[in-house]
């Protein structure tokens, strides 16, 4: 995934919010999860088109970390929504 690539959430998903964190139903794959602040912040912000570059950008100025680690987590993170099939991105979309 590149710092460029246009990262949106995938809108087969149940979810709720319980306490700080978001629980997720997946009932295409019948799996349910539960994400921590930081991913439940990434999900709100992937509800629309957003590159990886600029949800970093965005993270960065909420969470006092540095940059490189901000980005590295962040697409980290992506990554793994990407494996459960939670996320789209354009080169999806261009395949």
């Amino acid at each position: 995934m590149y710092s460029n690539t246009k990262v949106q959430r995938a809108n087969h998903t149940i979810s709720a919010e319980y306490h700080d964190s978001l629980i997720m139903l997946d009932p295409v794959r019948g799996k349910y999860l539960e994400l921590n602040p930081v991913a439940k912040r990434i999900w709100e912000l992937i509800e629309e088109p957003i590159t990886v570059d600029d949800l970093a950008s965005i993270l960065l100025k909420e969470y006092n970390v540095p940059f490189q680690r901000c980005f590295e987590e962040t697409r980290e993170i992506l990554e793994k929504m990407m494996t459960l099939e939670l996320l789209q991105t354009d080169l999806q979309q261009t395949a």
